[in-house]
């Protein structure tokens, strides 16, 4: 998520609200009401401080703590004026954001117009989905398959199979969060989504990283028979440790992927397609795909989880970078 507020500011804004907004003070300032919305890349956050001149307003980053102060002063000229309505609320008043890793702190652009101010907030490169070009996976499957096409080896399998190698690499990924508790596992327990005529479901393929790449296409295919059939124990859906979800079978480029819980993390697999990609300076179709990767914060930061991403897209559209790993 983007930000949460600070519970004491909102309880303020609401006393305030209740007892005829009393003026706020620098050390215990009223709260701003304001709109917060995503567009594109960015995150866009407006407050309202109408009547604010801007060298009175002041934004402060400390760590991924957003504050934002500002100061309705009295537009009265002097002593001399006798005031005859005085309804317009004075004084300090402030919010706080706290920003999540997937954002880029350094970056934010900050503009003040008609009692507007708004804040573009970017989203770090790190975290965007990884749009990537995977002919060079799709021709090694192809080459694998027909050494062997009595055994196969699918998508999915091999995007598995590479975040495998990728939690070997970065190991906080591979973890569930029990009680506020980050417990690391050794195992992969590789959890995957499956749809049935039940529902969707997440069947584990245990100790997924003892398996060769063949193993777990077909554990991965075994699973997803027995899902369907509405045979799959409780023991097969519990244990996960990380989830991959190939919702491309749908036709979706990207979605917003959620946690299995406990697990720490899950990887997204959009449609795969023909695209415009530049190859070599030139212009070409290549068949391209989006991974998406979805973590918990409390396990690791957003430079751990994007070289995570990273390798796999590596992988996926390198596949021969992994003979060092083997």
């Amino acid at each position: 998520m983007l930000m949460r507020t600070d519970p004491f500011r909102e309880l303020d804004r609401l006393t305030n609200q209740v007892f005829n907004n009393v003026a706020g003070t620098w050390s215990r300032p009223t709260a701003m009401p304001l709109d917060a919305y995503r567009a594109g890349d960015e995150f866009v956050v407006a407050f309202d401080l109408p009547g604010v001149v801007a060298d009175a307003i002041e934004l402060n980053i400390e760590r991924n703590v957003l504050t934002v102060k500002a100061e309705r002063r009295p537009t009265v000229p002097d002593e001399s004026v006798e005031m005859q309505v005085s309804e317009r609320p004075l004084g300090v008043f402030s919010r706080q954001l706290f920003l999540g890793d997937t954002l880029d702190t350094s970056r934010i652009k900050a503009d003040y117009d008609a009692g507007v101010l708004t804040l573009r907030i970017p989203i770090a490169e790190r975290a965007k989905p990884r749009r990537i070009e995977i002919s060079g996976g799709h021709s090694t499957r192809k080459e694998i398959n027909a050494v062997d096409p009595s055994r196969p080896v699918g998508i999915l399998a091999m995007v598995a199979r590479f975040c495998v190698l990728g939690l070997k690499r970065f190991p906080e990924l591979n973890s569930t969060v029990e009680s506020d508790a980050v417990v690391l596992s050794e195992a992969v327990n590789l959890g995957f989504a499956a749809q049935t005529p039940r529902g969707l479901v997440v069947p584990v393929v245990k100790d997924a990283h003892a398996l060769t790449t063949r193993e777990l296409s077909a554990k991965l295919a075994e699973l997803t028979r027995t899902a369907r059939d509405g045979k799959v124990s409780p023991a097969q859906l519990t244990g996960g440790t990380f989830t991959v979800n190939n919702y491309g079978v749908f036709g979706v480029d990207g979605s917003a992927t959620i946690i299995n819980h406990p697990e720490a993390a899950i990887v997204g697999i959009g449609r795969i397609i023909d695209k415009p990609w530049v190859v070599d300076g030139q212009l070409a179709v290549r068949k391209v795909t989006q991974l998406t990767l979805a973590f918990d914060h409390r396990v690791c930061d957003g430079e751990v989880a994007g070289g995570f991403l990273r390798f796999v897209a590596d992988c996926v559209e390198r596949p021969i970078a992994l003979l060092g790993d083997l």
